[in-house]
Formats: structure tokens, sequence, C-alpha cells
């Protein structure tokens, strides 16, 4: 009933919309993915496990 009365005669926009898609090895550790930040924004601590 909330939602109802928030989003009643009141346009919802989005706050995020991402076209993108993010692989990695399954041997590469020390990622941190977030929705909301660069895939890239921790490299600094990627490496390589083998």
């Amino acid at each position: 009933r909330m939602n109802d009365l928030v989003i009643k005669d009141v346009a919802v926009i989005p706050v995020v919309l991402r076209h993108e898609m993010s692989a990695v090895s399954h041997t590469l550790r020390g990622m941190a993915l977030s929705p909301w930040d660069s895939p890239l924004w921790n490299l600094a601590y990627w490496y390589r496990e083998m």
C-alpha cells in the first residue's frame, strides 16, 4: 500500500541503467564487483591464482 501511495500519479525514473556485462577467469582473484562502480575500481588488488 505504501508503494502505491508513493507512485500514484507520479512518474518513476530509474536512477541506474547499465548495459554492460563483465566476465572473468576462474583463476582471477581479488575482484569485488559492484553494481554502482566500474568493474576496474580495485584493479590494484587483482591477482591470478595458479
